[in-house]
């Protein structure tokens, strides 16, 4: 089952950083209802830590603004679009 949230974070103008901080933070939360205590607690543990774990690391698209995160057979995505609804694309250097 497929589950699409329009305008989960809509922002007027605002820093693209807060957006993508934003975008990160919901899609752990989501990701974590999938998740032990203990499991959850090891992905905020520091890294190199005995409990640490890299389950809800959030990846990102190399080509779009497209964010992944989850772990087992669970996904959620999310894409920072254009008023019109449309992937916004990087410009190729």
């Amino acid at each position: 089952m497929v589950t699409t949230a329009t305008n989960l974070l809509h922002t007027e103008r605002g820093s693209e950083s807060s957006a993508t901080v934003r975008f990160r933070e919901v899609l752990r939360a989501l990701a974590a209802k999938e998740l032990s205590f203990t499991e959850i607690v090891g992905a905020y543990a520091k890294r190199g830590t005995k409990n640490a774990n890299d389950l809800l690391e959030v990846q990102k698209g190399f080509d779009d603004p497209t964010y992944t995160c989850g772990c087992g057979v669970t996904f959620f995505t999310a894409s920072i679009v254009d008023e019109d609804g449309k992937l916004i694309t990087y410009r190729v250097l």
